[in-house]
């Protein structure tokens, strides 16, 4: 800033020769503490009012001084260099990991002090739809900016048959004897299945018993069906 600019319409009945101006503090490391006719002010001052000792002398070396105070602004606000890109993530992904869907690039003049993001999410039961993200950077004077990122969850791996383990057949000496699935062992008792995040995995049954037949006192036809509420139609 020239010193000039720091004055208020001083005057002279002989003219005045030069307005120079100097910091009473400085937080710059490079600012004038001598009497120059230009004033720096760096980033390290923005939001804060720096009191500044404005000299003016005329034509006959008679010098005069006063305070004036300078409030220090940003009058730039950063900008976004480069948003992190859509992307398309299997929904046992964690989309909170900024590893995985990446973080804003940004510049600014004097330097960015928060970066915030801001998800609006449509999740369904199943683990897949999307996460809208909003970033927004803040400089030292609380300019913004901001940009958008879309997460999209999908389920790249199904539920399938392969994922359940069939309970076995099961035979016992003791006639009517309770054969209900909590009655028998591990491994004869329920269907055993793979189930995550994506999937609402369910299993019911229905039996046919039939009466001394084949040799026995009593014979049960259970049939399992394991149903994913995710993946049914």
């Amino acid at each position: 800033v020239k010193a000039i600019s720091l004055d208020d319409g001083s005057t002279d009945n002989c003219g005045i020769l030069k307005f120079e101006a100097r910091k009473m503090t400085d937080k710059c490391g490079f600012g004038t503490v001598k009497y120059t006719p230009t004033v720096e002010f760096c980033c390290e001052e923005v939001g804060s009012s720096i009191m500044v000792e404005l000299l003016v002398t005329d034509v006959h070396n008679n010098t005069n001084v006063c305070m004036v105070e300078v409030k220090v602004e940003d009058k730039l606000p950063p900008y976004i260099t480069k948003c992190p890109a859509d992307i398309t993530l299997d929904c046992r992904d964690d989309y909170k990991d900024l590893n995985i869907t990446g973080n804003p690039e940004y510049v600014d003049n004097c330097g960015v002090v928060k970066v915030t993001s801001k998800d609006t999410i449509n999740i369904n039961h199943c683990g897949e739809g999307t996460v809208t993200r909003t970033w927004t950077v803040v400089d030292k004077q609380g300019y913004t900016n901001s940009c958008v990122q879309v997460i999209t969850l999908v389920n790249k791996r199904p539920f399938k048959s392969t994922d359940i383990t069939w309970p076995l057949n099961y035979e016992t000496e003791k006639c009517y004897s309770d054969l209900s699935p909590d009655a028998l062992p591990a491994g004869y008792s329920k269907p055993k299945y793979k189930e995550s995040g994506c999937s609402l995995v369910a299993a019911s049954y229905k039996d046919q018993v039939f009466s001394l037949i084949d040799g026995a006192c009593e014979k049960v036809i259970r049939t399992w069906t394991v149903l994913d509420w995710c993946t049914y139609n």
